[in-house]
């Protein structure tokens, strides 16, 4: 991972440096990307614009409750459902997950948590499941793999938060799904998007530690008017920032001064 970094590093100094110096206007989508970038160009400053990725919100409108998710999987009826629904990939922090799950669950055994997503081809799943074998955690640990459709969207609908304690993620795209569904989000401080989902008190915001993702799961499952403020507050944040129409205007609102330029 260091010699993937390294070898970034060194393009964007010899080569990279050239082009973005030639180049009209720089496309970022996150403000923490920018801030990021800053620290290597700042002579490119005024050449930056931020404009995130959207959502077509018409693709997540369903008439879904916990009770569809339920008639799939019955057996977590009475459960408070956790969703970890992204890629199975070391970046991800499931390694903090499971053991802090596993913390979560010594003092609240009515949690139960899914798993959604696919491996990404390096074997990693297998590390989670054994995982999740060491810590006596399988009868209260869900393997769905890939969803997709009506599948993921029940699950979205029907999940009572979402955890994403990732160790790096320059967007997040499958928070902003949760969030436009209403399902309260669990996100860690490495996630780009944070800064907004602070300002709007719109998710918790955690640690890449145990301890710190353990006691916000705690917090938003013991607080039911807590998890309907996050809820409501990340709809409106979605609908407001990552609708794709008001994406596509910034977008063109981008490419009308380069056309100018």
């Amino acid at each position: 991972k260091k010699f993937k970094k390294l070898k970034k590093d060194i393009f964007m100094f010899l080569i990279g440096k050239k082009i973005l110096r030639k180049v009209l206007k720089i496309h970022l989508i996150t403000e923490e990307e920018k801030r990021h970038f800053l620290q290597f160009f700042p002579e490119l400053e005024e050449k930056i614009r931020v404009v995130p990725n959207g959502l077509i919100l018409s693709e997540f409108e369903a008439d879904l409750t916990k009770k569809d998710l339920l008639k799939k999987y019955p057996y977590l009826k009475d459960k408070k459902i956790i969703l970890f629904l992204s890629r199975i990939n070391w970046k991800k922090g499931i390694d903090l997950l499971i053991p802090a799950f596993a913390k979560l669950h010594s003092e609240m055994k009515d949690v139960h948590l899914i798993i959604a997503g696919k491996d990404d081809g390096d074997g990693y799943e297998n590390k989670v499941r054994k995982w999740v074998k060491e810590y006596n955690l399988n009868d209260s640990v869900t393997f769905t793999g890939l969803v997709t459709g009506k599948d993921k969207l029940m699950l979205l609908y029907g999940s009572d938060i979402f955890v994403l304690p990732s160790y790096s993620e320059n967007f997040g795209v499958a928070i902003i799904e949760a969030m436009v569904c209403g399902c309260p989000v669990v996100v860690s401080d490495k996630v780009a998007i944070t800064d907004k989902i602070k300002s709007q008190n719109a998710g918790i915001i955690v640690q890449t530690n145990i301890e710190s993702i353990y006691e916000g799961m705690k917090k938003l499952l013991k607080d039911e008017e807590l998890r309907k403020t996050v809820s409501e507050n990340g709809r409106r944040l979605v609908k407001e920032y990552y609708n794709i129409e008001k994406v596509a205007d910034k977008m063109i609102e981008m490419y009308e001064e380069v056309l100018k330029e």
